[in-house]
């Protein structure tokens, strides 16, 4: 898997997390970020890069910053640091 691959995996593991942690359903995140459920479906499994504009949206529908959807896991501190 290449890092663009990565990005996009990651970002939609980080949209169903968090819905699911907001008890918000697939089809009500589609609603409240006002995108097609077939757009966000794509953007999910991976077919489909979501843009700016939608991650923003989603973030928002969301409560979130944009920045928890699209940010690099934290390295654990090696126990030497």
């Amino acid at each position: 898997m290449d890092e663009e691959e990565q990005l996009r995996a990651r970002v939609a593991e980080r949209i169903r997390a968090t819905a699911d942690r907001k008890g918000i359903s697939l089809r009500q995140l589609a609603a409240r970020a006002n995108v097609s459920r077939g757009h966000l479906w794509a953007v999910l499994g991976g077919s489909s890069a979501a843009s700016t504009d939608l991650l923003a949206r989603l973030a928002k529908a969301l409560d979130v910053d944009p920045d928890v959807l699209v940010r690099r896991p934290r390295k654990p501190r090696s126990s030497a640091e």
